[in-house]
């Protein structure tokens, strides 16, 4: 009999990575770029829906060849808190997201929508898992300084969770057995503290996190307040600056470390403080999140993009691993988690989740 076949989906903000599985082989793996010409043309994310599913629909009739799939594994969106899982998509879910009763637009949503029509036309099912908004914080982790703005749940859920199954595995444990730490360093940070599998704290990478290649992270409030009211900016021009214009790159101009690592290397200071602060700042994240758990850590995970640097990573291994021991996990296993992940529910070693 053979292995199920699994179309996954994760859109980004100018690609959407497409692959697609047989059991745990991947069998073929493409990343559709778009546009900004083309991206420009739709007046919101709903409306790139169209243009991102026909690429989709592409590579699928050329990778099947005549087979059928058997499901859709889908990025998650930030939709309403939930328990980490599998989850089946649903008119319940692809409503929320087109009545806008998410917590934060986010491309991720275009997954969901797709992997539903796919599904529907299929006549099979289709599957997010750990969503951006999964949410197991306890109680205090959800107190800020004023009650009408609580601290919310949202994180690199998928990349983070798989990061940690895989360091288990390794070990031969069981992840929900561990407290482990996963800083996630991309165009945004995630740093998340994963108490026995449950992720009791997290920064969220538009908020508290340190600075990015892209975002500002945490900046002085009052000074930021000042900024907001000072008639100077919008409030798109300040939330892009919050987004997409700050960190690393209203600093230095770019937001690709490997230009930022080659300036250091000609000699380039400014660059050089710069990068340490970002390693600095996410070394300061990692030790207060140990302190959800008393410092009872067994390692802590680096993962990301900027996993891939050698030069950030040394620093924060020289910063933090007094903690617990450092494992380096670059890049991302979005594709793969989501892959198994669905596998697992198909073939009953776990149980799909109904988004209520």
């Amino acid at each position: 009999m053979e292995e199920p076949l699994i179309l996954v989906i994760n859109p980004g903000s100018m690609t959407t990575k497409v692959a697609l599985y047989q059991g745990e082989k991947e069998i073929a793996m493409e990343e559709l770029s778009h546009s900004k010409e083309q991206l420009a043309c739709c007046h919101s994310l709903l409306d790139q829906l169209p243009l991102r599913k026909e690429g989709v629909l592409t590579f699928t009739a050329a990778q099947l060849k005549g087979r059928l799939l058997s499901a859709l594994a889908c990025r998650g969106a930030p939709l309403k808190p939930l328990e980490s899982g599998t989850y089946r998509i649903d008119e319940k879910m692809t409503d929320d997201i087109r009545s806008g009763r998410v917590q934060s637009p986010h491309v991720s949503m275009l997954g969901v929508l797709m992997g539903w029509d796919i599904a529907e036309e299929r006549g099979i099912p289709a599957f997010i898992t750990d969503p951006i908004s999964v949410d197991e914080f306890i109680p205090e982790a959800r107190i800020s300084g004023l009650p009408d703005i609580p601290r919310k749940s949202l994180w690199h859920a998928l990349n983070c969770r798989a990061v940690a199954r895989t360091y288990a595995d390794a070990l031969g444990k069981d992840f929900c057995e561990m407290n482990l730490i996963v800083a996630h360093m991309g165009s945004g940070m995630t740093v998340v503290c994963l108490e026995k599998g449950k992720a009791i704290d997290a920064i969220d990478a538009n908020n508290e996190a340190p600075i990015s290649p892209e975002r500002i992270g945490n900046v002085p409030l009052i000074g930021f307040t000042e900024l907001c009211f000072s008639g100077a900016y919008t409030k798109e021009q300040v939330v892009k600056m919050v987004t997409r214009e700050g960190g690393l790159k209203a600093h230095l101009g770019t937001n690709d470390g490997r230009e930022i690592e080659r300036r250091i290397g000609e000699g380039d200071e400014h660059a050089l403080t710069v990068y340490k602060a970002m390693a600095y700042q996410i070394s300061k994240t990692i030790g207060g999140m140990a302190t959800t758990v008393n410092g009872h850590i067994d390692a802590i995970l680096l993962t990301g993009s900027l996993a891939r640097s050698t030069m950030l990573t040394k620093w924060i291994d020289q910063s933090v691993s007094f903690i617990a021991p450092v494992r380096i996990f670059p890049g991302q296993e979005e594709m793969k988690a989501l892959a198994f992940s669905v596998l697992r529910v198909l073939s009953g070693k776990e149980k799909e989740k109904i988004y209520q």
